[in-house]
């Protein structure tokens, strides 16, 4: 196929919003993905926007397998309660509601909110 680019399961987001480290979550406009590299702010990076990702989340909130996952630009954290965040995927695994279950299991579906 003549128009094919790339496979699409990573991006560059050509201007941070802010700064990043490998594994964090980063939402630009409308897209979320999982920063592959270091990169400041209106720095290029590239971001992974589909797969299934370990990523910071909201520790007072239990999960179930299947749930709509949403990403807390405000707080840099997945959180399960849509409010005016976007949807970034599904969670894999159970997530317990304690103060230390800040990590959650999702799986990024790649597609802008």
């Amino acid at each position: 196929m003549q128009n094919f680019v790339a496979p699409g399961d990573t991006i560059q987001c050509s201007s941070a919003p802010y700064a990043v480290t490998p594994g964090q979550g980063l939402q630009w406009g409308t897209q979320f993905g999982i920063a592959c590299g270091t990169a400041a702010i209106s720095t290029p990076v590239q971001a992974k926007v589909v797969g299934v990702f370990d990523v910071t989340a909201l520790g007072t909130e239990a999960w179930t397998e299947g749930i709509a996952i949403y990403w807390d630009n405000a707080n840099r954290r997945l959180t399960a309660t849509a409010g005016a965040h976007i949807k970034v995927g599904h969670a894999v695994t159970i997530k317990a509601n304690s103060a230390g279950a800040t990590i959650g299991r999702v799986r990024l579906t790649g597609a802008a909110a």
